[in-house]
């Protein structure tokens, strides 16, 4: 049963089928006004051009990349039942999609090889140590060297 909503209704990720984010059906969503937004930060992340190149017509979706994005196979896997590697693979790929999100604000081109567990590693290691910076500021009043990303 349909429900008239006041509050726009937004499509988190965009419309995956299956896991390919397609034009036709973010199209055909926002024209039967199914929602009022499609959200595509993901994919903007690995193709920062899409949006223009679905615009002008250049691209019927964007690459299917989050199946890359595991920190391993098999017993390392997503999919593997035992919680740690659940939460591992998550959090590495939530690192990967930092990294490269750093990486655009360096005006650099995403890393598509980069792996999600050096992603993870490196993350973290760079959060340490902006958490030590701001503590050092917080406990001193002096001023920390800027942390390398």
């Amino acid at each position: 049963m349909p429900v008239d909503l006041s509050t726009p209704l937004r499509l988190p990720c965009g419309v995956e089928l299956p896991n390919r984010l397609l034009k036709s059906a973010m199209t055909d969503a926002l024209w039967r006004r199914s929602l009022d937004v499609v959200g595509m930060a993901r994919p903007l992340v690995v193709e920062p051009d899409l949006s223009g190149r679905l615009l002008k017509g250049l691209s019927v979706g964007a690459a299917p990349h989050e199946d890359c994005l595991h920190v391993g196979r098999g017993r390392w896997g997503p999919n593997r039942s035992i919680f740690f590697f659940k939460v591992l693979n998550t959090l590495g790929t939530m690192a990967w999609y930092y990294r490269q999100i750093i990486r655009l604000s360096e005006k650099r081109a995403p890393d598509l090889d980069l792996r999600v567990l050096s992603a993870l590693l490196r993350h973290q290691a760079t959060e340490f140590r902006v958490a030590r910076a701001r503590r050092m500021v917080l406990e001193t009043g002096r001023q920390a060297p800027a942390p390398v990303f």
